[in-house]
């Protein structure tokens, strides 16, 4: 009879002789001459002789690791198939890459649809990838965006909690216009829903008066705390938006924790749908409280933007020289952009700056105004 002892030591060697790895994992530890387990989609297929070479993809990382598989009798993954393979990991003589993946045994989790809009080595502008949202994040490009938006984020957050602020959730559904301009987004509700709620709004409205002591009964009180002349149309018994700011929110919490941020989603419906605006975007916003000079905020800002930099360029060089490589120069602009301080300097002397080299910018400089410029 076989102890149980023996029979677990023997499941967990059987269970546990094999790792499982990220491609990034393992392009980084380099595990030759050991068992791994990987998964992801194939990038490539190429066959030599009786061998396939299947550069596979997970998403971790820019690269890609080399997979090869005896090709004798067997039908190769196709093109953005997702794999599992496992095998084991050797050093490679192929230039520009330094281990390999030889399968022991691999399996097909899903094919690709031959629709599929993307083709290997083939190049597509942003314009074209943006018709598939649900698939763009499997090219090279928006993976490496989303990659470096990661780091940048968490690289923002960092350097607050590093500088003592408190990071506040500013409501995203508001009844404040905090610049004033109008150009907002309108929060309504539709369907039978609406029509339940608005006339719930209706009857509280009706039944409610105003009173300055607080109410036990949750269901007496108005859904908007509002006088009870607003009009029951809307779910909270006034107009509300989706937020262009959380400024009003975090200057009075500043009176409170004195350093406080928020970074999260921001809304603007301007007059334009061209590439210079963003209906959607994150936002930095920081308030602190009790500071006299403008050098202290320059300085916070300035700091800020070196640490997210220099934060991007230390965990995604890859992705950065990938995503800029038609920029000339552009490691000597991000160097002296981290290891240089900022230029201070008046308005006016940006403005005389500026006209005095408007051959080289493609839009007129006023000398009023905010600045927008595009350089030639």
């Amino acid at each position: 009879m076989l102890r149980s002892s023996y029979i677990v030591s023997a499941l967990s060697r059987r269970f546990c002789s094999v790792s499982s790895f990220t491609v990034k994992e393992t392009l980084l530890k380099k595990p030759v001459n050991q068992k791994v387990l990987v998964q992801g989609w194939v990038q490539a297929v190429r066959k030599y002789k009786e061998l396939f070479f299947v550069d596979l993809i997970d998403g971790t990382c820019l690269d890609r690791l080399q997979i090869v598989i005896n090709a004798h009798n067997v039908k190769p993954p196709n093109y953005g198939s997702s794999m599992k393979v496992q095998g084991s990991i050797v050093g490679s003589s192929h230039a520009g890459q330094e281990i390999e993946l030889i399968a022991d045994s691999w399996e097909t989790l899903g094919t690709c649809d031959e629709h599929y809009p993307f083709e290997n080595h083939k190049k597509y502008s942003s314009e074209y990838i943006r018709q598939y949202p649900h698939l763009r994040a499997r090219t090279r490009r928006f993976s490496s965006i989303l990659r470096i938006r990661n780091h940048a984020s968490m690289a923002v957050h960092n350097f607050f909690q590093n500088e003592g602020f408190c990071f506040i959730h500013t409501p995203i559904i508001t009844q404040n216009d905090c610049e004033g301009a109008g150009e907002v987004f309108t929060v309504e509700v539709k369907g039978k829903l609406a029509d339940t709620l608005l006339a719930k709004n209706a009857e509280i409205n009706t039944n409610s008066t105003r009173t300055d002591q607080p109410s036990n009964n949750e269901s007496e009180l108005p859904c908007s705390g509002v006088h009870s002349d607003i009009s029951e149309k809307h779910f909270f018994g006034a107009p509300t938006f989706l937020t262009v700011s959380g400024q009003l929110h975090l200057e009075s919490i500043a009176c409170a924790l004195t350093h406080v941020y928020n970074f999260g989603p921001t809304f603007r419906a301007e007059a334009s749908r061209t590439r210079m605006h963003a209906s959607e975007f994150q936002m930095i916003e920081a308030e602190i409280a009790f500071i006299e000079k403008v050098e202290e905020l320059l300085k916070i800002v300035e700091t800020c933007l070196k640490k997210v930099t220099d934060s991007i360029m230390e965990n995604c060089p890859e992705e950065v020289d990938f995503i800029v490589k038609d920029v000339k120069n552009y490691d000597h602009y991000i160097k002296n952009f981290s290891s240089k301080p900022f230029v201070r300097m008046p308005y006016k002397d940006a403005i005389s700056i500026l006209q005095r080299n408007k051959e080289s910018l493609k839009t007129p400089i006023e000398s009023a105004g905010d600045l927008f410029i595009l350089v030639s």
